[in-house]
């Protein structure tokens, strides 16, 4: 058994039912906080957009299908590759203005 063994309550609590291999009398209860809040529903609405709503995004007129995601931004097409990560570069030039949304 690892030295802590936890059971998932809910998003911000964890129960914590053994202690270094031993199972304890009463479990301990753990909340976890964040810090800040996700902001990515205050920046989809930023464009007129809403988390999972799919739309296209023109740079140096290249075309590519995007989406904010609560956990981010997501482009698809061209900029897919398992090794490196566009999205960031992609969100940033909307931020910017080297890069807009049309409407098709």
């Amino acid at each position: 058994m690892n030295d802590w063994s936890v059971i998932q309550m809910a998003d911000d609590r964890l129960e914590v039912t053994h202690l270094i291999g031993k199972k304890l009398d009463k479990p301990i209860m753990v909340t976890l906080s964040s810090k800040t809040e996700n902001k990515m529903e205050q920046v989809a609405e930023l464009f007129g957009k809403k988390l999972g709503e799919r739309f296209t995004v023109e740079r140096d007129h290249v075309r590519f299908d995007c989406r904010f995601m609560k956990r981010g931004f997501e482009t698809f097409g061209v900029y897919e590759n398992p090794y490196m990560d566009f999205d960031c570069f992609i969100l940033e030039e909307l931020l910017t203005g080297e890069a807009v949304i049309v409407n098709d």
